[in-house]
C-alpha cells in the first residue's frame, strides 16, 4: 500500500518507535516513484506525536505544559524577503485570531541527501509555537484541536488574500498533538534530510509513514504524505466534481462545535 503504522501498545513514547517506523518506510521504497533524476521521489514522510521535551529544549522559549500549546510546521520559500513577509503576516494573523505566537525554530535539514530536482524546489522548514489568548480551553482537548484547525484555516485564508501561493508558504501541520516531517524525497532520504528524526531524544508512542506514488498529480513538497491527520492511498479521480459539490453546500453547513467560526473554515478543501 505504501502506508505504515507503528505504535507502542501501552502508549509509551520511545525513540525506537520512530526508528521502527523509518524502517517500515524504507521497506516500502518499491512502492514509491522516482522523478527525472533517480534520487528525487514523489514524496515521503512521517507523522508523530509532538516530542514535548525535545521541542521544549530546541524552541528556547517558555512553553506551557504538554498539550497546552500548538506546534506548527511550515514550508517557506527560499526567498528570504518573501519568507520574512510571510512569517510576519502569520504572526499578525495568529494574534488577530486570539492566539499568541511564542517562538520560531528553524528546523535543521541536510539538502545534500536530496536529489537535484527536490533540492531545487526545497523550501525552508520552520516550526512555531502558539498558545491561546482566550480562557476556557482545556490543554490537549478536542476543543483545543478544533480551535487550532480554525486558526490554521484563518491563516491560510489571510496568506492567500495577501498573494502568497501554497508553493511559497504552506502549513504542513498545526496541532497540540502531532507533528509531520515530510518532503519530495525517497523513503530512505527522510531521516537523512531531517536530523531531528535521528536524535534519540525525539520520542513518540506511534508513527504513521507514507511513501507516495503519484498518478494524477505532479510531485511537490506540500503534496507529500502523511497529510495533517492521515495517510491514504486512494485514487481520487473526481477532484473537480467533489470540490464543486462541497463548495455549493458550504453555505448550508453548520456545527454546534464550531458555531460562528464555521465561515472561517471555508474553503474546506
Amino acid at each position: 500500500f505504501g502506508i505504515g503504522f507503528v505504535c507502542d501498545l501501552y502508549g509509551a513514547a520511545r525513540h525506537e518507535i520512530v526508528e521502527l517506523a523509518v524502517t517500515v518506510l524504507c521497506n516500502m521504497a518499491h512502492r514509491g516513484a522516482a522523478g527525472a533524476d533517480a534520487d528525487t521521489g514523489d514524496g515521503a514522510g512521517i507523522l508523530l506525536r509532538i516530542p514535548d521535551d525535545f521541542i521544549r529544549e530546541r524552541m528556547k522559549a517558555d512553553l506551557p505544559g504538554e498539550g497546552a500549546y500548538g506546534l506548527g510546521m511550515v514550508f517557506f520559500s527560499q526567498d528570504e524577503e518573501k519568507t520574512r513577509r510571510a512569517s510576519c503576516l502569520i504572526e499578525s494573523l495568529v494574534i488577530a485570531s486570539g492566539w499568541k505566537l511564542l517562538a520560531w525554530r528553524r528546523v535543521p535539514v541536510m539538502p545534500e541527501h536530496l536529489g537535484r530536482v527536490a533540492r531545487d524546489a526545497m523550501p525552508q522548514v520552520r516550526q512555531f509555537a502558539v498558545v491561546p489568548d482566550m480562557p476556557g480551553l482545556a490543554p490537549g482537548s478536542d476543543d483545543f484541536e478544533r480551535r487550532l484547525f480554525v486558526l490554521r484555516k484563518s491563516v491560510d485564508q489571510g496568506l492567500a488574500k495577501a498573494g502568497f501561493c501554497q508553493d511559497s508558504v504552506y502549513i504542513v501541520s498545526l496541532s497540540s498533538r502531532t507533528v509531520i516531517y515530510k518532503g519530495m524525497m525517497m523513503a530512505a532520504q527522510v531521516p537523512l534530510f531531517y536530523p531531528d528524526l535521528r536524535d534519540n531524544r525525539l520520542i513518540s508512542p506511534f508513527a504513521i509513514v507514507h511513501q507516495r506514488y503519484s498518478t494524477n498529480t505532479f510531485p511537490s513538497w506540500r503534496l507529500a504524505q502523511p497529510f495533517r491527520t492521515l495517510a491514504h492511498n486512494g485514487e481520487i479521480n473526481t477532484i473537480r466534481g467533489n470540490r464543486n459539490w462541497l463548495t455549493a453546500r458550504e453555505q448550508s453547513l453548520e456545527s454546534p462545535l464550531f458555531g460562528r467560526d464555521m465561515s472561517r473554515l471555508f474553503p474546506l478543501i
